[in-house]
């Protein structure tokens, strides 16, 4: 059942005795050097030959919605580590009532007393499982992560874990903990908490997020990258220490799968924007020097140019990057594996940045070459050319963000058409009305007034955004055609069904990337090396206990999700956790390294990009859990 149980004992002891151990152990307290071994010496010679008295134990339930919310972070790609500071049978039981662990799980056991038969006891659960031998090199260099084992649970005490945390051992423990479904650390203490988050930091090179409840989940909170506290009867600790306050477990579900979502894709596509914008205005720029034979003069009035990413086009990506929302939160919530999309930084990829600034310089020529065909021979002066040019390229840059946009509000509406007729043709105009002697030699006294006037003015600004926005929509369009990816196919199944009332929706995941059947565990002698597929986005999640434990879990943000039905009833377990989910994107890096076969070990080369997971951390100490995670 999971109780926390406690036995009572006594022991009846006369004077001398007593005072004889009391002079033992003051003297054990005042040794300077092994002074924790004297002092646990001396007490076990009086936790003897007890008279047992009765024995408690305490039911602490799960909060309403944790193993919901659980089974949502596995389907969407997120696995979850126990760091608990329970007893093994306790935390055990607490891992099955929140769905952390499933009967279909082989548990790992890892106790052990000394460093040589831990060590003894990683080497030979890495054998088993087929592992390379080298698991330092496949951290350091190779940097990809193996493949999930989620019919695997690692399961280890305090004093195993202090043994893993050896400088002589780490790799070969984050190897194996890397690889199992599910990690339950028992007996852990704040300060393991804390150096656990630092080795995934340190060697994973993940964002990492950690949640708690109380004071022992502190040094977890301030050492990872992300804090977020909840508030319950063990202290407002936790809550002062963290960047995010909540006041239940449950509502961590809405802040990672729903406003994680929503804040990584509005980012991204205002970051994508506002790198296009400013390369659109300088190539409308540079393509006049061309003309003048690089002399520095410019077509452009120097307000105009100061007013074109500061009024004319910063309202729309601002209102991107606040309101807009692609996908309801419904269907975010019913549909987890939807944030596998965000983990593997599908909107912000390399290839995006790139093909977002060759659109750009594209665009700009569009915006500058339509213009000068059309008064070519003609005797339009430099700035009413000027005002056509900034015109389109107005325009064009407002058009483009609405092609962005994935949600439409009376806000959006407003930004889109009030950037280009408020911020430009109604600042031109006043200007150009009231600007009578300023700003020689470009005085723009009723330039555009004369401009839009002629048919020279308005064929470019209707031309101009239809061929400049072409190339972007059609590669838009053959791609969600040909190969749509999970976010493309919700956004169109919320289309065709605005008024469905059920958000579940029938999206076409990818296949398992575990390739075929897990080899067999008998098989502790031969040694398999695994091919080199292709990346795979890692998340992890650490759930605690209040005795300084906490929970850990990671999952191939591929894999299929995991069943949300069934499990057993609410439990409430005192437990940190990190969630460590792959997430941001935010540093690529590519990394070769050549094929070499030994029979001990080898080396696994491919060019590879590397993306930066993310972590949170989750505890849950008398009636609150905590929980840490990281949001994209």
């Amino acid at each position: 059942m999971g109780l926390r149980t406690l036995c009572l004992a006594i022991r009846y002891l006369g004077n001398e005795e007593y005072a004889d151990w009391l002079a033992e152990f003051r003297r054990a307290e005042r040794s300077i050097v092994g002074r924790e071994e004297a002092v646990s010496r001396t007490i076990d010679q009086i936790e003897q030959q007890l008279q047992l008295l009765g024995v408690t134990g305490i039911e602490d339930r799960l909060q309403d919605g944790v193993p919901d919310t659980i089974a949502s972070f596995r389907a969407a790609g997120i696995n979850v580590w126990v760091l608990t500071g329970d007893k093994q049978e306790t935390a055990i039981q607490i891992s099955y009532s929140a769905r952390l662990v499933t009967e279909a799980q082989r548990l790992l056991v890892l106790n052990a007393d000394t460093l040589a038969q831990t060590e003894d006891k990683v080497r030979r659960y890495l054998q088993e499982i087929d592992c390379t031998y080298n698991p330092e090199y496949q951290i350091r260099q190779r940097r990809e992560r193996p493949a999930i084992r989620d019919d695997l649970a690692l399961v280890l005490d305090g004093g195993t874990l202090r043994h893993c945390l050896e400088d002589s051992l780490k790799f070969d423990f984050l190897f194996l903990a890397e690889q199992c479904g599910s990690v339950i650390c028992c007996r852990a203490t704040p300060s393991q908490k804390a150096a656990i988050v630092s080795l995934v930091k340190e060697n994973l090179q993940m964002q990492t997020l950690a949640i708690g409840d109380g004071a022992n989940d502190v040094n977890m909170i301030q050492t990872a990258d992300i804090g977020i506290g909840l508030s319950g009867q063990e202290g407002m600790q936790a809550v002062m220490a963290a960047d995010f306050a909540l006041a239940r477990f449950r509502f961590l579900k809405k802040l990672v799968l729903v406003h994680g979502h929503w804040c990584y894709d509005r980012l991204a596509r205002m970051s994508l924007y506002l790198f296009y914008k400013n390369c659109v205005y300088i190539m409308m720029l540079f393509w006049f020097q061309l003309f003048n034979g690089f002399s520095g003069q410019v077509h452009i009035g120097q307000l105009y140019q100061v007013c074109f990413n500061l009024t004319m086009t910063a309202l729309a990506p601002l209102i991107m990057g606040i309101l807009d929302r692609h996908l309801r939160a419904d269907i975010l919530l019913a549909n987890p594996i939807l944030y596998s999309d965000a983990q593997n930084c599908r909107s912000y990829l390399p290839w995006h940045f790139w093909f977002n600034i060759l659109d750009a310089v594209w665009q700009s020529m569009v915006i500058y070459f339509v213009p000068h065909l059309v008064i070519v021979n003609s005797d339009c002066d430099i700035w009413s050319f000027g005002d056509i040019v900034v015109s389109a390229g107005v325009i064009t840059a407002v058009a483009h963000n609405a092609l962005e946009l994935r949600g439409w509000t009376g806000i959006h509406w407003f930004a889109i058409i009030g950037s280009p007729i408020v911020a430009w043709f109604g600042f031109a105009l006043v200007l150009n009305v009231i600007c009578t002697n300023c700003m020689h030699p470009d005085n723009p006294y009723y330039v555009i007034i004369r401009g839009v006037t002629t048919s020279q003015f308005w064929l470019p600004q209707l031309l101009i955004p239809f061929l400049a926005l072409m190339p972007r929509l059609s590669v838009r369009a053959f791609r969600n055609t040909l190969r749509p990816n999970l976010t493309a196919q919700a956004m169109r199944l919320q289309s065709l069904h605005r008024h469905r009332t059920n958000p579940h929706l029938p999206l076409q995941t990818p296949p398992k990337s575990f390739p075929g059947p897990p080899p067999s565990m008998s098989r502790v002698g031969s040694m398999r090396f695994p091919s080199a597929p292709a990346l795979r986005r890692l998340s992890v999640a650490w759930l605690g206990s209040g005795g300084g434990g906490g929970s850990l879990s990671k999952r191939n943000s591929m894999a299929h999700p995991a069943s949300q039905g069934g499990g057993a009833p609410d439990r409430s377990e005192s437990a940190s956790a990190v969630d460590i989910r792959a997430g941001s994107g935010r540093s690529r890096r590519e990394f070769d390294s050549g094929s070499r076969h030994h029979k001990r070990s080898r080396s696994l080369g491919a060019s590879q990009r590397i993306r930066r997971p993310s972590v949170s951390f989750v505890n849950a100490g008398g009636e609150g859990v905590t929980m840490a995670t990281t949001v994209c």
